[in-house]
């Protein structure tokens, strides 16, 4: 598939000063409180508030990407602007994860989540390099994903599969207690000789099915 041509040299630029990578970067902060900040600018933000940042990141691409930390400075025109009181973590976040013009947001085909869930299970436990799958994803797919839906994608997949992975403990939880109780029925412990009537009606309804059970509820043994 071909790639669309985007340039990846912006995002790591920025990914790879240290002032930047230290106070900016949403990878260094509190996940939580980044992406309840990027939230809080997606529902607040005017469409003048959007154009102020993306003609100032068109033209800081356009200076060679200088100064090194373009979102302090957006932070500031946007509270002189539009007097929005937005921190430049967050806006940081907001820009590379939703208003990125060469960011695709259409939803994510199967083929995409399985190689997502692929590439992760192969990653040691913790922190997974996102950004080293994103132009691979893009090379593959031709869709420039954001790192955060990427992360989403394998988040959202590995609760299922813990949730399955729970439901599947308790139902096998069941049947040990099912079988457990078979063979105290069968094997009474603290009881010799023949089984009681309570005892054969709990033994019969454990074995039959639900049709033979109904039939058979009041039957003399």
């Amino acid at each position: 598939m071909e790639m669309k041509n985007h340039d990846f040299a912006d995002h790591e630029k920025i990914d790879d000063d240290k002032s930047v990578e230290e106070s900016e970067s949403t990878e260094e902060v509190n996940k939580d409180v980044a992406r309840g900040n990027t939230n809080r600018i997606h529902k607040t933000i005017s469409e003048e508030g959007k154009k102020i940042i993306l003609d100032y990141m068109k033209d800081w691409i356009k200076r060679g990407r200088k100064p090194s930390n373009p979102f302090k400075m957006l932070a500031k025109k946007l509270k002189d602007s539009c007097d929005y009181d937005y921190n430049s973590k967050a806006i940081c976040d907001y820009y590379w994860n939703v208003l990125d013009p060469h960011l695709d947001h259409s939803p994510y085909s199967q083929e995409e989540k399985n190689y997502i869930c692929e590439w992760a299970s192969k990653c040691q436990d913790g922190d997974k390099p996102w950004k080293d799958l994103q132009p691979k994803m893009e090379k593959k797919f031709g869709k420039f994903r954001s790192r955060n839906s990427i992360k989403n994608v394998w988040n959202s997949n590995k609760r299922r599969t813990d949730r399955l992975a729970k439901e599947v403990k308790r139902n096998e939880d069941k049947i040990e207690d099912v079988t457990e109780k078979m063979n105290q029925l069968a094997f009474p412990i603290n009881e010799v000789g023949p089984f009681t009537k309570q005892e054969k009606l709990e033994l019969r309804y454990l074995l039959n099915d639900e049709d033979e059970n109904d039939k058979n509820v009041d039957m003399n043994l």
